[in-house]
Formats: structure tokens, sequence, C-alpha cells
């Protein structure tokens, strides 16, 4: 369900898409909505899909996007480029581990690129994760993962190559999703989430790690807030 309201509270109008669960929204400049989710039909459950709506709400353009041997969930992340072109990511258990699908289209519904990732050694992915493009077409790509309980940061290259990856675990508490990630104007990551204690459940900790844009390197920052 998409709605568009105006600034006095009006409804203008509302799009609903069938088999399709939505996980993120996004706006380019000319206006234009994109919303990324995974279908969920009986015939072509756990595709990619991403929509793109006008402004005046008209449907541009539905795109899907599958592979036989792989069910995907949505990571619930979305972005654009500088050009416009649009990513959505999804994620499917794959052999022991998680391949992770980030699909890149023209502003045309054209499928221009697919990146990947795989990801082992965990037994649960988040449904939620975070994708940023940097100039140049290199990437950023956030991950909560548990069994054990840590984030994952991947750095891409515009021709999908992994420049370098990184994993942080907390020593006492247990990560829980990431709820917030942004790029600054050095092309440093900030991230930040839960930690929930075993020994004190009522407190929380929120962390927000930095991710320089090199080399990856991590400086912590938390502060507790009671629950």
């Amino acid at each position: 369900l998409l709605l568009k309201i105006d600034f006095g509270g009006q409804l203008m109008w509302t799009r609903t898409s069938g088999h399709m669960t939505a996980a993120g929204a996004t706006r380019d400049k000319s206006g234009n909505i994109y919303v990324a989710g995974v279908t969920n039909s009986s015939t072509t459950p756990g595709n990619i899909c991403l929509l793109k709506y006008m402004p005046n709400g008209d449907t541009s353009w539905v795109r899907n996007y599958g592979e036989p041997d792989k069910r995907f969930f949505a990571l619930g992340t979305i972005a654009i480029d500088d050009s416009q072109n649009v990513y959505g990511c999804g994620a499917a258990e794959s052999s022991a581990c998680f391949a992770v699908r980030i699909v890149k289209y023209k502003p045309d519904g054209v499928l221009a690129a697919v990146r990947r990732y795989t990801l082992c050694g965990y037994e649960h992915l988040s449904r939620y994760g975070e994708f940023h493009i940097l100039t140049g077409g290199e990437a950023y790509l956030a991950l909560g993962a548990a069994g054990p309980d840590d984030w994952v940061v991947v750095k891409l290259s515009a021709d999908d190559r992994v420049l370098w990856d990184r994993i942080y675990r907390d020593t006492v508490g247990k990560w829980a999703e990431l709820s917030w990630s942004q790029v600054d104007n050095d092309a440093n990551l900030y991230l930040t989430g839960e930690v929930v204690s075993d020994t004190y459940r009522s407190s929380c900790p929120w962390q927000t790690e930095m991710y320089t844009s090199q080399v990856g390197t991590c400086a912590i920052r938390s502060a507790k807030t009671q629950r």
C-alpha cells in the first residue's frame, strides 16, 4: 500500500500492488516514487521486486528479479544514485550461507547490473539492511546477522569487487536490529542500532559505528537509555 498525502493532511491517492511484500521506498529528483520488496504469490514467490510510480500515482513500471534455486527475502533498503538508477536488495539461504543480491535498474526499468555477495557462518540474517551508493559507483552494504550476533559491513567497487568487509561483535550484549545509517561528505559510514544485554535486559545501549571509506577502520560510541 502506498499513500500520497498533501501538506494539509488531505489524502490525494492510494496505490496497491498484489502479491508483494513492500520493504522500502524512496523518491527521485523528479518526484517519482520507487517501492522495493519481494513477491509473495504462489507462482513466483521470493523474487526481488521494484515498482516505479509517477508523481500522479500512475505505475511507470514493475520489475521482478529471481533465480531458479533461490527464494529471496527483502533486506528493507532501496537507493538511488546520481544518474537516477535505482537499487533493491534481497537475500536467500543457500548451502548454509546467505546469497545477497543487489539489483540495479535504469530509470526506464532496464536491468543494468546484479551485484553478488555471499555471507557464511550465520544462522539468521536480519530483514533490515542498509545500502548506500557513493560517487563513482562504489557502495556500502550493512547487514545484521545472528548466531553469532554481528553487524557486517561490506564495501563494494563499481565493478562488483569486495574492497573490504568488516565484522563487529559486542563482547557483552547481543546485537539486535540495525536502525539507521548515513554517509557523510568524506564517504564515512555511520550505523546505529540496539544491543540487548542478557544480564540487564531493562537497559538498552544504542551503539554508533563509524567506518572510514578506505580501510574500514571502526570507531565505536555508545550511550545507554532506559527502556
